[in-house]
């Protein structure tokens, strides 16, 4: 719910986040997500001391450029969906007659204009800062917070399978696949004479899609969860179907957003530690959980040029992805890549589904099955 000023309830927002969720059924995360987007633009009116019946377009772009672009440094695939949720919403208060009808611009400015002034250096800059390697992650795993060593090995987890397997923080807790039972079957105790595999293929189910998800996991993450299934201090708390990543006492964990919350706090965990300078405490201010899946992702490209394989085909299989575009476009840091190995070819090997190295792959796996 959304409140006023005086914490009285916002009507209109209110029955617009009510029509969307009980009569559109739109999903629990778009509610939120646009219940966020509109209660940012209406706290922006208040301090402008403008009601909702006089916004008009020289407002919105006020708005979606001075305050969201230039202020807060969004993306403008970011401020395109603010846009849309701020169309959706005035046209439903239009039509529900919460204010008078009138023309108002949402799309105030081209992404021409916009890549004229976010520059290519800034672009690389945000990306060096954004990106996380390895020892950042483990960095932030030691100042994961928690109660009893169980907690505190389930949140470290946690973290690990957004940047070593790509999760979403929505498919990490308690996932269906990801059990306790289908980690022993595939990793021995190391302590009765098994031996741990380097790397692992593993299933789980991408619950924004509701379809099973394969990929290959490296041994930072197989080791980790090894210790945390054979621990003799946790092995009594965890049964055969018990979800890998649940509560302390083996209990389904029913929170999507687990993960983020547990990111969030070890970023703070780790920053009042003050052991880190300035500059870098506001690269992990930027920082939050999604990030560890373009990090995954961006891993991934070289792993696959490393073993020969697509990354068009790889990648996007192992984010879930319909369509390689997406995962170039909103996950795959290639502004790093290039910076970081400097080789330009990283940009070819990028489309290999159209080279032989893609044909070879597809026609080995089509062999194979």
């Amino acid at each position: 719910m959304i409140f006023d000023c005086d914490r009285e309830p916002h009507h209109p927002s209110c029955f617009y986040l009510f029509n969307l969720k009980c009569v559109r059924h739109a999903a629990d995360n778009t509610c939120a997500s646009q219940c966020n987007q509109i209660k940012q633009f209406l706290d922006f009116l208040e301090q402008l001391e403008i009601g909702l019946e006089h916004v008009s377009t020289e407002v919105v772009q006020k708005y979606l450029f001075g305050y969201l672009f230039k202020k807060k440094k969004l993306q403008a695939s970011t401020i395109k969906i603010h846009s849309t949720t701020l169309f959706s919403f005035f046209k439903f208060c239009f039509e529900r007659c919460f204010i008078s009808e009138r023309v108002i611009y949402f799309s105030v400015f081209t992404d021409e204009y916009v890549e004229s002034q976010q520059t290519y250096a800034e672009l690389a800059l945000e990306i060096k800062d954004l990106y996380m390697t390895n020892s950042d992650i483990k960095l932030l795993c030691e100042h994961v917070s928690g109660n009893s060593d169980f907690i505190r090995k389930r949140n470290r987890l946690a973290m690990m399978f957004g940047y070593y397997a790509g999760l979403r923080t929505s498919d990490v807790a308690s996932n269906p696949l990801l059990t306790v039972a289908y980690f022993k079957r595939c990793i021995p105790n190391v302590l009765e004479g098994g031996e741990l595999p380097i790397s692992l293929d593993i299933s789980y189910i991408n619950k924004k899609s509701s379809k099973k998800v394969s990929l290959n996991i490296e041994f930072a993450l197989i080791s980790a969860i090894h210790d945390f299934i054979y621990d003799a201090n946790i092995q009594d708390k965890l049964t055969s179907n018990t979800p890998l990543i649940c509560q302390e006492n083996g209990s389904a964990l029913n929170d999507d957003r687990f993960a983020s919350r547990k990111f969030s706090e070890a970023v703070e965990n780790l920053i009042a530690a003050g052991n880190i300078n300035n500059s870098e405490v506001k690269k992990w201010r930027k920082r939050h959980f999604h990030i560890c899946r373009k990090c995954f992702a961006t891993n991934k490209v070289v792993w696959c040029r490393e073993q020969g394989l697509p990354p068009s085909i790889i990648v996007r299989d192992y984010l879930g992805h319909a369509d390689f575009g997406t995962s170039i476009k909103h996950y795959i840091y290639a502004d790093w890549l290039l910076n970081q190995h400097n080789n330009k070819e990283y940009l070819t090997f990028l489309t290999a589904d159209e080279t032989s190295l893609g044909r070879k792959f597809m026609k080995k796996s089509a062999i194979e099955m």
